[in-house]
């Protein structure tokens, strides 16, 4: 290790170069490049303003900018359709280059990486034992004794170029009404928005189709009609429970109500709420109803009596809004029964008609404790009226909650894991936790009431699946995705573009303060000074929450069994023999920092390990959405050592750590069967320091990863052949063509004009199954076919029988009316559940 430099700089004020932390739960309204970046990553699409003719000299790019523009495009990874293409070369070169930036910060190329070994991963391999440890311990003392940023500094060697070949993802150009069509499906989608999603409905604000709008997600509805106080969207608040949010709302506080929010709202607001209420109140069936909905949230009820003054609104000494008045009075009364209560006493009485006859009132709570009941009354008898109680209300319960019973009843059994982890929902956060796992095994009865329940929700709807749509699950909990990645359900299976040797994981952030200095050498990873830390607010255990971010990227690779373990981490920077390297701990990124794991296939397979995760930590304690820039990702390539570290072509996955959380497992890795089986867990304040040290915490993650591994979630081909009508193409030969003339001549079906001279193929009904939750998974398929005719969207169906096979063609389907999911398009596969 001779001949090692060090760069060391005093710790200093920063003064105005401060960056702001990031604002909670506030959504920003990116700009032109932003909304680029989103269609790119959301859609495949870009936005390309085509000049006119009469405008066109010197205006549009010219062919040479054109040819430019595709090279870079090519370098990051990306390639255009012939649609595209043409409207490029008729575009302007200001339009070219914002579709640059934005294809730039979908892959992470915006930035410089430094990590802390430049000629990572040969130097770190090659580096002895003594180097990367004194390097290291230089580095911590520096930062917490000596008031020092000190960095080693290293000549950048020459990189042999990247000769591989990887596979381009085509990009296509969007339209007014493709973005109407993304926009409006997220305002309508079944699950709660994610701050992602809201941002993608404010920026797309004026392509959203309102009259086309369901909002059937009470979070959503009051989120909407808050930002949207414009629009007249009173008629759709169904219950108390919806005002009270709305007015948490416009409070700013947590619409999930599951946090105590101060309310605040001006004269006009607070008119507006009281009129809610009066409007709501008569929709009621009763008074018990109606004080049962109250009494949940007794609390935040009294919050907003208080801030109402309605004893304020009078017309002629008499209450202006009567209804209100009455039910914020009792309220403050403290005396309200919840409907909980009651069903807690019928329980307690064993009286289980009763509890049945209460839980039938609210379809959801009893799909919620369904399986509460069958434990609580085994017998043959009373499960017999728990299932029938709940058939009589199942299709009543709304799809994401009908899905998330589904899934449970398929995860694994007691037998399987002792031991599972769930994600426990807490605002627009969420945290594990470890619990004893009481399922026994499969209950196909109850499994084919939900079935029965989805089956036919969107039966007018004609889809074609993807190949690849059984390998996404349905994603269910969204509130913490990425802005920076697709929304895909947990436990979704993700495959490469490539199959390639080597997986190299990244992370890249920006401390809070934006300092600049740099050291004589000005190399890339030089030192920089560091806020002064002196009033920074202690968390013990020798750290500090401060400006400067201290992010820790660690990697937790197991056997097939989960048997056998190991890490590479900040203390371990290589595993020689697993193939699995890292490219050093760096405390601070005044600049920007960056940290690689690298892990190489074929070795770690050679030495038992199946399974890689990737766990990023706040060591410095912000969490993730304080900080300005954070995010990681995964890349793929044959040779660690050609290219740059950082090469946006092989960018398979980057995401956007935004939530409120200190820790992040975003994914799984298969090694042996090369794929990604996203995650997506964080941590909160009561995990806060189990990941920090992963190899302190293995059998946590082990159990983690395992719960993962065998749940078996709800595919998203699953729900669509439930709830839709699954189609597939069948090309269009002569032979077919023939025998739907006679057939249609026959039945009167149709006239032979509905076939275009010209088509080369047509629709059939696809009857396969899907997760083997049914083979017929089509509703009706098989009812449709017997007499020729489907009542879908008023699309008759045909028997025909050719090359030795039975098919049920739909010959007045048009392509415009069939909708194509692959799995991973959120606001499609989200408006399944509305």
């Amino acid at each position: 290790m001779s001949g090692i430099e060090y760069s060391m700089q005093p710790l200093s004020d920063t003064g105005g170069d401060m960056v702001a932390p990031a604002t909670f739960g506030g959504t920003r309204l990116p700009g032109k490049v932003e909304a680029e970046r989103i269609l790119i990553v959301r859609t495949n699409t870009v936005m390309v303003p085509v000049v006119p003719d009469e405008d066109s000299e010197g205006t549009r790019a010219g062919d040479g900018v054109v040819v430019a523009f595709l090279e870079e495009m090519r370098n990051l990874g990306y390639w255009v359709n012939e649609e595209l293409l043409c409207r490029l070369r008729l575009a302007s070169a200001d339009s070219l280059a914002r579709i640059l930036d934005a294809a730039r910060k979908a892959k992470g190329a915006d930035v410089e990486y430094r990590p802390m070994y430049p000629n990572f991963p040969k130097q770190v391999a090659e580096a002895s034992d003594l180097e990367l440890w004194v390097n290291a311990v230089i580095h911590y003392i520096g930062r917490a004794e000596l008031g020092m940023r000190i960095m080693p500094v290293y000549d950048v060697e020459k990189r042999a170029p990247l000769e591989e070949t990887t596979t381009l993802t085509v990009l296509g150009a969007a339209s007014d009404q493709s973005i109407a069509a993304y926009v409006t499906g997220i305002v309508s989608q079944g699950c709660p928005y994610s701050e992602a999603d809201k941002e993608s409905i404010l920026l797309f604000k004026d392509f959203i189709r309102f009259d086309e709008v369901r909002l059937g997600v009470k979070e959503n509805l009051v989120w909407f009609a808050s930002t949207f106080k414009d629009r007249d969207l009173g008629h759709v608040f169904a219950t108390v429970t919806d005002v009270l949010r709305y007015a948490v709302a416009l409070s700013d506080g947590d619409i999930t109500l599951a946090t105590p929010s101060r309310i605040n709202l001006s004269r006009p607001q607070r008119r507006q709420i009281l009129g809610l209420l009066e409007q709501v109140a008569v929709r009621y069936r009763s008074a018990d109803t109606l004080a049962a909905d109250m009494a949940a949230r007794q609390e935040r009820w009294k919050r907003l009596a208080h801030a109402l003054h309605a004893h304020e609104w009078r017309s002629d000494g008499v209450p202006a809004y009567p209804r209100a008045t009455a039910i914020l009075s009792a309220a403050q009364s403290g005396k309200l029964r919840s409907y909980e209560s009651t069903v807690d006493r019928a329980l307690a009485e064993s009286d289980l008609d009763k509890a049945i006859a209460i839980l039938g009132q609210r379809p959801g709570v009893y799909a919620r404790n369904v399986m509460a009941l069958l434990r609580r009354f085994p017998g043959q008898g009373e499960r017999a009226r728990i299932l029938r109680g709940f058939g009589a209300i199942a299709d009543q319960v709304s799809s994401p909650v009908l899905i998330q019973l589904w899934n449970l009843l398929h995860g694994p059994t007691s037998a399987q894991l002792p031991w599972k982890t769930i994600v426990v929902k807490a605002a627009d956060r969420q945290k594990t936790a470890i619990i004893s796992n009481r399922m026994t095994g499969p209950d196909d009865e109850l499994a084919a009431i939900i079935e029965q329940a989805l089956r036919g929700r969107h039966k007018g709807k004609f889809i074609e699946l993807g190949e690849r749509a059984d390998d996404y699950t349905v994603p269910l909990n969204v509130r913490n995705a990425s802005s920076g990645a697709r929304q895909i359900g947990r436990g979704s299976h993700v495959h490469p573009k490539d199959d390639k040797n080597i997986v190299r994981m990244f992370m890249h952030w920006h401390d809070l303060a934006g300092n600049e200095g740099t050291t004589e050498s000005g190399v890339a990873n030089s030192s920089a000074p560091l806020p002064d830390t002196s009033d920074d607010e202690y968390l013990g255990n020798g750290r500090y929450r401060s400006t400067t971010v201290d992010l820790d990227l660690s990697a937790v690779y197991m056997d097939a069994d989960f048997t056998r373990s190991s890490t590479v981490s900040y203390y371990n920077l290589r595993d020689t023999g697993a193939g699995v390297t890292h490219s050093g701990d760096i405390t601070s990124a005044p600049h920007g920092a960056a940290e690689f794991i690298d892990v190489d296939r074929k070795a770690a397979l050679a030495k038992g390990y199946r399974y890689v995760a990737p766990v990023v930590h706040s060591f410095s304690g912000q969490r993730f959405a304080q900080i300005p820039e954070v995010y990681a990702g995964i890349m793929f390539r044959d040779y660690g050592n050609a290219g740059e570290i950082f090469e946006p072509s092989t960018v398979e996955v980057k995401y956007d750590l935004g939530s409120d959380d200190v820790n992040s497992v975003p994914f799984l890795y298969d090694l042996l069967n090369n794929e990604i089986i996203w995650w997506n867990i964080a941590a909160h304040d009561d995990d806060f320091y189990r990941l920090n040290n992963v190899a302190a915490n293995q059998n946590r993650i082990a159990i983690a990863l395992k719960t993962l591994l065998l749940s078996r979630n709800m595919s998203v081909g699953c729900l669509a052949r439930l709830s839709a009508t699954v189609v597939r193409r069948v090309a269009l030969d002569d032979d077919l063509r023939a025998a739907l003339r006679d057939v249609m001549r026959f039945d009167g079906v149709c006239s032979e004009g509905t076939l275009p001279a010209d088509a080369d193929h047509v629709w059939a009904l696809a009857g396969e199954g899907g997760d083997g939750a049914h083979d017929d998974a089509v509703d009706g398929a098989g009812d449709a076919s017997a007499d020729g005719s489907d009542a879908r969207a008023n699309h008759a169906a045909v028997r025909v029988h050719v090359h030795n096979e039975d098919r049920l063609i739909l010959p007045t389907l048009r392509d415009e009316d069939v909708e194509h999911i692959d799995g991973w398009e959120s606001e499609k596969v989200l408006g399944l559940l509305g």
